[in-house]
């Protein structure tokens, strides 16, 4: 649906009454969020942010051993022509890889996909900040290797601690085909072009819990 919020949105009150019906009580968003999923007042929300590295690592390798992916070398190249382009709209969805490359988190979050490579600043990652402010709970993938931080991120979700462990008492998702990884030259240009994903995901501590009230939420420190 990435990229369609003008014809395929529901109503706040028509999605509510949705879950009602099904006695839903969980939901996931895996593309932007359009206006239209802003139904604070009759949902809470939860988000995983990731290391932005470790996201472009994980998405690479995703790509490459389920989807035929291009490889890394095809994937930066394509960056850098798009980063060279002056204004040209980048399109309205996630599919393109090198979004991937170029502030994806904020991206997601500002609803910013159409914005040409190179051109997310401060604004965008304000206006991220302003839409986490409603959210409920705050994490970021990082925390899940963390016992104490895991165990308080399951209790302000109201999950069973060992849910995120396969039957051998290990993490489920683990990387099995690990086919690219960045030089140190790549690592420090990408840290460049993603720094207000860097400033994103180092603005919040490190587990979230907020009130489920709709307004304005005050961040908590960093846990230990």
């Amino acid at each position: 649906d990435s990229g369609h919020d003008a014809d395929r949105h529901v109503t706040c009150k028509q999605r509510a009454a949705y879950f009602r019906s099904g006695n839903y009580t969980y939901g996931q968003i895996e593309r932007e969020l359009w206006p239209s999923d802003e139904c604070w007042q009759e949902f809470s929300y939860g988000i995983l942010l990731r290391e932005p590295l470790e996201l472009m690592h994980s998405e690479l390798n995703y790509r490459a051993t389920f989807y035929r992916g291009p490889p890394k070398s095809d994937v930066l190249e394509e960056l850098r022509d798009k980063l060279s382009d002056e204004g040209l709209s980048a399109g309205p969805d996630q599919r393109p890889m090198w979004k991937f490359m170029d502030n994806i988190q904020t991206r997601l979050l500002a609803n910013a996909l159409h914005v040409p490579a190179g051109h997310i600043g401060a604004g965008h990652v304000r206006a991220a900040k302003s839409l986490l402010s409603n959210f409920s709970v705050i994490g970021r993938v990082e925390d899940l290797g963390d016992a104490s931080r895991r165990a308080r991120l399951f209790d302000l979700l109201g999950w069973e601690h060992d849910t995120i462990y396969s039957s051998q008492n290990r993490l489920g998702n683990v990387l099995n085909k690990d086919l690219f990884n960045f030089s140190q030259e790549e690592a420090a240009w990408l840290r460049h072009v993603n720094r207000h994903d860097l400033e994103l995901y180092n603005w919040l501590p490190s587990v979230i819990p907020l009130s489920r009230r709709p307004q304005r939420r005050r961040l908590l420190g960093r846990a230990p």
